[in-house]
């Protein structure tokens, strides 16, 4: 009788044994399933690679400012709100669209790094800065993907402008595409994009031209929920 019980115990025991490496390898298994879609359904991956967010009194900047003690309240101040992007390194194709992003506000990269290091004097270039921006956005639908970058510029008490930097990825393929390529993916034709600007009387980006000829005169980018949207470049 002791016997059958030791016997049993032992049976039990392997029994629970079992169980626990069946589980543990289902476990794993799932894990490796999960973290394999995830991989897949990764497109662009973009963070804030560098930023600042201050605001600096005029007399701070440029003590020698011959106004400076005429101004008050808001109109002393220089506001400076800035993201910079960067896709992920794991991205197919992130060092090009990382290039793109470097080349397409230099100075606002040279702003950026002088006002991390404790330099005010970028913000004196030629002329004084009043405000300086940069934000981004990224969209997808249908597994095309639009990276949104916006830069705005404008000097103190005076005129300035904003400008978009839009890159179009594939995240099924794993590349950057054309606008054309982008609109196709996205189900949306060239008529009607071309269409939509007719109607609201979009303004060209390229300075100089008053009528969309083409797409590639048009700035613009596929929401979430397939909206499309246009985006104006303006100056002053």
């Amino acid at each position: 009788m002791k016997r059958a019980a030791i016997v049993i115990l032992c049976l039990s025991m392997i029994l629970s044994l079992l169980a626990a490496c069946g589980a543990s390898e289902k476990k794993e298994t799932v894990s490796e399933g999960n973290a394999k879609e995830k991989s897949e359904a990764l497109g662009l991956v973009v963070d804030t690679v560098s930023s600042v967010h201050e605001t600096f009194d005029v007399a701070e900047v440029l003590p020698d400012y011959v106004d400076a003690d005429l101004l008050t309240g808001e109109d002393r101040l220089i506001k400076v709100d800035v993201n910079v992007p960067q896709v992920d390194a794991s991205v197919p194709g992130a060092e090009e669209i990382n290039q793109k992003i470097a080349d397409f506000d230099p100075y606002m990269m040279l702003v950026v790094e002088g006002l991390n290091a404790g330099d005010l004097s970028v913000l004196v270039n030629g002329d004084l800065l009043g405000s300086l921006t940069m934000d981004y956005d990224v969209y997808s639908y249908n597994q095309a993907e639009a990276l949104v970058v916006e830069s705005k510029k404008y000097l103190f008490h005076a005129g300035g402008g904003n400008s978009f930097l839009i890159v179009y990825y594939d995240s099924e393929s794993k590349k950057i595409i054309t606008a054309a390529e982008y609109l196709e993916k996205c189900g949306i034709t060239q008529e009607s994009l071309l269409e939509r600007c007719a109607e609201e009387n979009y303004a060209p980006s390229y300075p100089g031209d008053t009528v969309v000829k083409t797409i590639d005169d048009v700035k613009f980018a596929v929401d979430n929920s397939g909206t499309l949207m246009l985006y104006t470049e303006l100056a002053d």
